[in-house]
């Protein structure tokens, strides 16, 4: 690593003594004040950063954070990025969080800071590549990513205000010292000049040669992946480039382990042949098995177009995955406006998103500029097995049933307190019941309720109707609980068809409120389910099963992040009752790939 030189230039990793020599060589050449740094190599290790923030006041936020795609290696500036982190454990990713506010409290840095990290996986170990003390290149991707604007805040700091006294350019409610919070995936793709320069070396390594990059951002990875490479302006619409299809199986499997502009199209063609699986191509690249499996449904919604043809599931399913109208076209042998026509005909149209390219909270305070998205026509989805909360993204909804065999029951409930909801906030829960259904939600929780606290029977009717036309299990869920009179509620409900009631963990776990579930228990003939907040544990779990004879208990995902050991006690004591479920609640996206763990385990 050469001093004072940007980009990487002059530097390299050295496999053996004569490469050593001849990088060190280069970079005191390159080098302004003829100096090198030889440090020990971690390529292969997953790279991630963070972008920080500090004022005078020693306030730090995280702005954001980011992984490469490809490991150690291949410069940031050519490398796959995507924000958030899509792979890392909550433990790793508080882990280097917490490095990098001490990294720029221990710096004294007041503005915006960049610290780049190698992360083994295999051992929580971790170095700090470089901290860069300024606003650097992927600030630029950072802010566009979380619609924070970094430099801006950054000159601020400068001039002496702190952050809580800094209003966000973006939402125009919020102070620059709350945290963005992103529920989309955001893909950054590097531009290189290779089809200009026809003869240069096209390897990667750690000195950049992009020229330029693009960025995208979707509802899930594949979609904003594939968006970025139409993008680059360089004729390609899809994971496929032309001279790759002339290519025997031995070159491709060669070429897999060239690092260069074209091995993400090579992984593809490899998985769409099925020359080798995932865990071969992850010991060939290193890449992250979560990203390879992210093109494996990608090639392998193609296989199945250009199999069974243009069918409305497969169609869905490419859209879904952000497959063009041109590329669906070419792998089915039709015209584009023939996939056009169909795509109309069942009403899956594109859509412009303009709300939350500022992600506060998940979207919790509304955007004052007008800034858009585009996508396929999708339901934007605001929040929280039970999925609880609010209404889980889609995303999250699928990647938990790819993954294990668990009832997943969907809460739909719009952003704000309370369960009377407006005209145009029940058009929008019905809009996201919908979607979720059709995506593979094996029930909702719902709760509507009128102004003097009774159940709000037109709706509730309603949904119960839609829910049972998909074959579905229908939740009055907590809602319930701010109900007037239970008697008269539940007695409702029971004519409604509902198929389950949650009420609250702190009501249950109280005499009267398990008094209160015992009575209801003989009222009804079908099961209550009891949601416990955070405090349950095997204790209070045993009681409230001995006495309610319930046949679920739930815990939320704060009792899996505070103390495992209570949460995994819990889940032991109600699996062991047989009929028993242990449902895990208010599950966010940072935790379902540890609950997707643990299940499989």
């Amino acid at each position: 690593r050469p001093a004072y030189t940007l980009g990487g230039t002059g530097g390299g990793i050295a496999e053996n003594e004569e490469e050593l020599i001849e990088i060190v060589i280069r970079g005191l050449k390159y080098s302004m004040i003829g100096q090198v740094l030889i440090e020990r190599s971690v390529a292969g290790w997953k790279e991630v950063e963070y972008e920080v923030m500090r004022d005078s006041n020693d306030n730090c936020i995280v702005v954001c954070n980011m992984e490469n795609l490809d490991p150690v290696g291949v410069h940031t500036g050519d490398s796959i990025v995507v924000a958030p982190s899509q792979t890392l454990t909550d433990h790793e990713y508080q882990m280097l969080r917490s490095a990098s506010l001490r990294i720029i409290r221990e710096l004294g840095i007041e503005g915006g800071c960049n610290a780049q990290f190698a992360l083994d996986t295999k051992s929580n170990q971790y170095y700090v590549i470089e901290v860069n003390p300024r606003v650097s290149r992927s600030s630029a991707l950072a802010s566009k990513a979380t619609g924070y604007p970094i430099a801006k805040v950054s000159a601020k700091i400068a001039i002496g205000y702190t952050l809580d006294e800094i209003t966000n350019a973006v939402t125009k409610k919020t102070k620059a010292c709350f945290e963005p919070s992103l529920d989309y995936c955001v893909v950054k793709f590097p531009r290189w000049p290779f089809d200009k320069f026809v003869y240069a070396d096209r390897t990667l390594g750690t000195q950049m040669k992009a020229t330029g990059e693009v960025m995208s951002i979707d509802r899930c990875f594949e979609g904003a992946l594939l968006k970025a490479v139409r993008s680059l302006e360089i004729g390609v619409n899809r994971l496929h480039i032309d001279k790759i299809d002339t290519w025997s199986d031995e070159e491709l499997k060669n070429h897999l382990s060239r690092i260069n502009d074209e091995r993400l199209f090579v992984i593809a063609e490899v998985l769409r042949r099925g020359i080798c699986d995932i865990d071969e191509i992850n010991a060939v690249t290193k890449i992250d098995k979560w990203f390879l499996r992210r093109i494996k449904n990608i090639t392998d919604t193609e296989i199945a177009l250009a199999k069974d043809g243009l069918t409305e599931e497969n169609l869905r399913r490419a859209k879904r995955y952000g497959l063009a109208d041109r590329s669906i076209a070419e792998i089915v042998g039709k015209e584009m406006n023939e996939v056009r026509n169909m795509r109309k005909d069942i009403n899956l149209l594109p859509c412009y998103k303009m709300d939350r390219i500022i992600e506060i909270c998940c979207g919790s305070y509304e955007d004052a500029i007008n800034a858009y998205r585009s996508g396929a026509k999708r339901i934007e989805l605001n929040s929280a097995l039970h999925l609880g909360g609010l209404t889980p993204s889609i995303a999250t909804l699928e990647l938990i049933k790819r993954n294990t065999d668990l009832e997943v029951i969907c809460m739909v409930r719009p952003r704000g307190a309370g369960f009377c909801y407006s005209d145009l906030e029940k058009k929008q829960i019905f809009a996201e019941a919908k979607a979720l259904l059709e995506h593979g939600a094996d029930g909702l929780a719902f709760g509507f309720l009128t102004e003097d606290r009774a159940i709000d029977l037109e709706c509730t009717q309603k949904m119960v109707n839609l829910v049972h036309s998909y074959g579905k299990t229908a939740v009055f869920h907590r809602a319930f609980d701010c109900v007037k009179d239970e008697k008269t509620a539940i007695n409702e409900l029971i004519k409604l068809n509902i198929n389950r009631v949650l009420t609250s963990g702190l009501k249950a776990t109280a005499i009267e409120g398990k008094e209160l579930i015992r009575s209801l228990q003989k009222t009804v003939g079908a099961k209550i389910e009891i949601l416990a907040g955070s405090g349950i544990n095997k204790d209070n779990a045993k009681d409230l099963i001995e006495y309610t004879k319930v046949k679920q208990i739930h815990s939320s995902c704060r009792a899996w992040k505070e103390d495992k050991t209570t949460f995994g006690d819990f889940v032991n004591y109600a699996f062991a009752q047989g009929e028993n479920k242990a449902c895990y609640d208010y599950v966010d996206e940072n935790l379902v790939r540890n609950l997707i763990k643990a299940v499989n385990e």
